[in-house]
């Protein structure tokens, strides 16, 4: 079929997803949007999690996720200090002092007594999310706190075109952030969300993670979202989770437009990648050190989106993006706890990475799962601004014009987009068409590659009516 043909058909495609932009995977099928674990393990393998990785271990007894001699963190006990650039909120150096961001279960029980004996302020909105008993598996419900099964909590994350790559895990559209609000009945003026996982994987934390980036980027506030350190299962007894969950009520009257203060900066595009190359900007890599040196293919959890006819997303070539620093996602949480290190570790890993103290960073990995891990440790509790860089490398080695093998160069010759050899480091390991890699079709001559952006601008300035949750459209109703 002749390119201007197949770039027609994606066209159309993209047209339709953006039509149905309520629209979320089949039951079972949430793997598309955000990739199997076994992509995440892809990207964690080499990397590990050791004791010394200044990560607490997963023991209830020992909850403050924090190292015990950490110092000069914020202000401990005094609540959430103000937003810095990009959002960026430095978190207590004991994570049992934090009222957002990072909390502990310590902290969770302490909320739920408060609502018990009538004195939390506003309501906390628990989203638990995986494994769960039909009976029980839950944290109770008291006034004032309501606890619900969320098992689709990662599509408030989406497939979404930036105009030249139509497969990156991105912010969901604003009709999708509306409808998870409205359905548990969320005010995000007044309400409180906590975000928790019942097991640990590395899927999770990039589940979380996302999530996390993507309220932050709609404009909800830090101190209006918390995410639990460790994993439920981990933090509480068996009788303390005996309890079921609430029917979500589905009749939230909140939308984005009524509230929101975007931080849509959070988000970087191609564009702004490229300009950091040139001017030498501080880039971070999160993916496995074999893949940041060139020995090994960047994968994701991605089947058929990113590449077509490939068992996964691969990267069309090894290497880096010229002039990125390596950073090891163990430095920022450990997957296997969900358990996230203390602002100074951080703060420890960045220096030793060779970060200037006032540099605000795009983080990048190889879909998008890992640099979101990395975002929020540097916005939620390092407090440094920093950007995410959704497609990463994936979508950057779609780009490349080097690739020895002609049917493997999507992109033609006179494309702005297409990016020289120049422009990466370590390379030299290319994908094959044996291993049956075809590169995704799109649209080479687009003006730009902030669609997303666009897109979520305009959905402020002009919301479209939404139907009343649950009421006969199945797309929209959670």
């Amino acid at each position: 079929m002749p390119f201007s043909q197949l770039r027609n058909i994606f066209f159309l495609l993209g047209l339709a997803a953006a039509l149905a932009a309520c629209s979320q995977p089949a039951e079972g099928d949430e793997s598309a949007l955000l990739g199997s674990a076994d992509g995440s393990d892809a990207q964690t393998a080499d990397t590990g999690s050791s004791a010394d990785s200044g990560q607490p271990a997963a023991d209830a007894a020992d909850d403050t996720g924090a190292t015990e001699d950490a110092s000069g963190s914020g202000e401990e006990g005094s609540g959430t200090p103000p937003e810095g650039p990009l959002g960026a909120v430095r978190s207590s150096a004991n994570f049992d002092d934090n009222e957002a961001g990072i909390v502990t279960a310590a902290t969770v029980r302490r909320w739920i007594a408060e609502a018990e004996n009538g004195g939390a302020e506003g309501e906390l909105i628990i989203l638990q999310f995986g494994p769960a008993q039909a009976e029980g598996g839950f944290l109770p419900s008291p006034p004032g706190i309501r606890t619900y099964d969320a098992p689709n909590l990662a599509t408030l994350v989406q497939e979404r075109s930036n105009g030249l790559f139509a497969a990156q895990i991105a912010p969901g559209r604003g009709t999708r952030i509306d409808s998870f609000l409205r359905n548990f009945a969320i005010n995000p003026a007044t309400d409180r969300i906590l975000i928790a996982a019942a097991e640990p994987s590395p899927k999770a934390l990039a589940d979380i993670a996302r999530i996390w980036v993507s309220l932050r980027y709609w404009g909800l506030a830090h101190d209006r979202i918390a995410v639990l350190n460790g994993s439920l299962v981990a933090g509480f007894s068996a009788t303390e989770l005996a309890h079921a969950p609430l029917t979500p009520p589905a009749d939230g009257t909140w939308r984005l437009p009524e509230f929101a203060s975007p931080n849509f900066e959070l988000l970087a595009t191609v564009e702004d990648v490229r300009a950091l190359t040139e001017s030498g900007g501080p880039l971070l890599d999160l993916r496995t050190r074999a893949e940041f040196d060139g020995a090994a293919l960047s994968t994701s959890g991605h089947d058929d989106t990113c590449l077509l006819g490939a068992p996964s997303c691969t990267a069309l070539r090894g290497g880096r993006i010229r002039g990125a620093t390596h950073l090891p996602l163990e430095a920022i949480a450990d997957p296997s706890t969900l358990r996230w290190n203390s602002p100074d570790a951080i703060d420890a890993a960045l220096l030793q990475a060779g970060l200037p103290t006032d540099a605000a960073p795009i983080l990048y990995d190889a879909d998008g799962g890992a640099s979101a891990i990395g975002a929020l440790g540097l916005l939620g509790i390092s407090g440094r601004p920093a950007r995410w860089y959704a497609g990463s490398f994936v979508e950057w080695s779609i780009l490349a014009g080097d690739h020895p093998i002609a049917a493997l160069v999507a992109l033609p010759e006179a494309s702005p987009w297409r990016i020289a050899a120049d422009r990466f480091e370590a390379g030299g390991l290319f994908a094959t068409v044996e291993g049956g890699v075809r590169p995704l079709v799109f649209d080479p001559s687009v003006a730009t590659t902030g669609r997303i952006t666009t897109e979520d601008r305009a959905y402020l300035a002009n919301p479209p009516a939404l139907p009343a949750v649950g009421a006969g459209d199945a797309n929209c109703d959670r």
